[in-house]
C-alpha cells in the first residue's frame, strides 16, 4: 500500500475530508517549492565543468 493513501486516510478520518485535503495540498505545494528555495536543486541542470573533481 503506498504511504501516501495510508496517510491521507488517516488524516481524512481524524480531522476530516476537506482539512486533509488542504494539508495534502499544502505539502505538494512546499515540495513542489522545494527548487526554488534550495541551491542545491538549480545545480542540477548545470553541466560539469571541464576537468573539475567530483566530490
Amino acid at each position: 500500500m503506498p504511504l501516501g493513501t495510508a496517510l491521507a486516510g488517516t488524516l481524512s478520518a481524524r480531522f476530516g475530508l476537506m482539512p486533509a485535503f488542504a494539508l495534502c495540498t499544502a505539502a505538494a505545494a512546499a515540495m513542489s517549492l522545494c527548487p526554488l528555495l534550495f541551491p542545491a536543486w538549480r545545480a542540477l541542470d548545470r553541466l560539469p565543468v571541464a576537468g573539475a573533481r567530483a566530490s
